[in-house]
């Protein structure tokens, strides 16, 4: 189920195509601002829900395993994204028309188009960057306490 709702938190990083349709009722700087700040929350508890899941996978399976699930949800998360961008299905459509989610996957897996996997994998090497960054910069800060 988590990993079903994953992606819709890098989602809203793709939201920032509609700075290109301009908008009188509000200025630019609001927009840009208000989709920088709702995109950080989204990339920020995207990461914080992953690591939890990476932490439960390293204490049962260990430390190499936990790092190929984050390499493999990440791919899954750019994947997600791509489809809720692109192909316009969103989280709760494999629960409403699984069937019709399979049929459409398994068309698209015989012939990715190069969008699809240009954009997988480039958005899901932004989501490991990000993860692996806040990971170290998070390991760091928690160095002085553990040499205590």
């Amino acid at each position: 189920m988590w990993l079903i709702f994953l992606p819709n938190a890098p989602y809203i990083i793709t939201d920032f195509k509609h700075l290109a349709e301009p908008s009188a009722s509000v200025p630019d700087w609001f927009d840009v601002m208000l989709l920088m700040w709702f995109s950080w929350t989204g990339m920020l508890l995207g990461v914080v829900s992953l690591y939890l899941m990476q932490d439960i996978v390293h204490r049962e399976f260990g430390r190499w395993v936990s790092w190929i699930m984050v390499f493999v949800v990440s791919v899954l998360s750019g994947l997600g994204v791509y489809i809720g961008r692109f192909i316009r299905w969103n989280s709760w459509d494999i629960f409403a028309d699984p069937k019709g989610i399979f049929r459409q996957f398994v068309v698209g897996a015989q012939d990715p188009s190069l969008r699809s996997i240009g954009f997988t994998v480039i958005f899901a090497g932004f989501f490991l960057f990000v993860y692996v960054t806040l990971y170290a910069f998070g390991h760091l800060l928690m160095e002085p306490v553990r040499e205590k």
